[in-house]
């Protein structure tokens, strides 16, 4: 599987069509790892297996490798893409936590790897609306 997960953080926000094609890859890439028949249901197999699928796996990588920047275990050049936010006049929980800020340069890029890190910010409030 990590052949897929080769720079599959650029296709962050991509479109359906794009990632249906590693959804199949990967789909077929199990059946064959387990023997299971080309037409039995693929999710099963995938949660044995505990694979995510391609949409979430491309979530996953986008969240640790968010955590390595922050947490500087990443090159220089990602921990240099994010600004922690420190809130000083008031002393809550969430102050300690630090939030991340907003990139006002994140809308100009055009191309699928230029947005992809930036665009993520908002990953915290796709996954909050899903559950």
């Amino acid at each position: 599987m990590a052949r897929i997960d080769y720079c599959n953080a650029l296709l962050y926000n991509a479109p359906a069509a794009h990632l249906s094609i590693l959804q199949r890859f990967q789909n077929t890439a199990a059946c064959l790892v387990t023997y299971t028949p080309k037409f039995d249901e693929i999710t099963p197999v995938l949660f044995k297996l505990h694979w995510f699928p391609i949409k979430y796996r491309i979530q996953y990588k986008i969240g640790q490798l968010t955590f390595k920047a922050i947490h500087f275990k990443t090159p220089q050049y990602l921990s240099n893409l994010l600004a922690i936010k420190e809130n000083k006049r008031y002393s809550i929980r969430s102050a300690s936590n630090g939030l991340l800020l907003e990139d006002k340069t994140c809308k100009l890029k055009v191309t699928l790897g230029d947005r992809s890190f930036g665009a993520s910010k908002d990953l915290e409030h796709t996954t909050k609306a899903d559950s």
